[in-house]
């Protein structure tokens, strides 16, 4: 499959320090270690025989991808729901997440950890919308059960998950919250057919 080579699509900072406040890889020498070793799952993800799995399980024909491993801070980062994530023909996004509890925090603050990634209240879902009428961006997603065209994936550690994009939709991953227990990290890649 033929590549692009993306490694900044976002706002995210893709591997710089933790705020230092108990925060997963707290340090600019642990999150480069995390961001080196996500890079291998990325190169993995990017591979031929990866690609095909991709196609068996989608039914399409990806001929390029694009990927990029990011890093979404507590209180800092998130991505934008804008037109330049759209495509002409569907594409499937993998997106590998990883939410690790904090430091030192035991099996009880790793469910308590589980419980506010789940919640949504912290923030840091990926978010599908379709574009409005106009194509401009709407400037306020609800991401509930009444919420028609928009479908919210909140992060899990160490799931993959797969959603075929349709062109008329857009994607973004909601601003991570101060209150999050940690960073999100992942790793995301697009299979495009063209």
């Amino acid at each position: 499959s033929d590549d692009d080579d993306e490694s900044d699509d976002d706002e995210s900072d893709g591997g710089d320090g933790g705020d230092g406040e108990g925060d997963d890889g707290g340090d600019d020498g642990a999150a480069g270690t995390v961001g080196a070793r996500l890079e291998k799952v990325r190169a993995l993800m990017r591979a031929p025989a990866f690609a095909r799995l991709i196609g068996a399980l989608s039914g399409l024909a990806p001929r390029r991808c694009r990927s990029v491993v990011r890093r979404f801070r507590r209180g800092l980062d998130y991505t934008l729901a804008h037109v330049g994530t759209l495509a002409d023909a569907p594409v499937v996004d993998a997106t590998l997440a990883f939410v690790p509890p904090p430091p030192k925090s035991g099996a009880r603050g790793g469910a308590a950890a589980a419980r506010a990634w789940d919640s949504g209240d912290v923030g840091g879902f990926e978010c599908f919308v379709r574009k409005e009428g106009d194509g401009a961006a709407a400037e306020v997603y609800r991401a509930d059960d009444a919420s028609a065209g928009v479908t919210s994936v909140h992060p899990v550690s160490n799931a993959l998950v797969l959603a075929l994009r349709q062109p008329d939709t857009m994607k973004f991953v909601k601003f991570v919250g101060a209150a999050a227990p940690g960073s999100r990290w992942d790793v995301a890649v697009e299979y495009h057919q063209s």
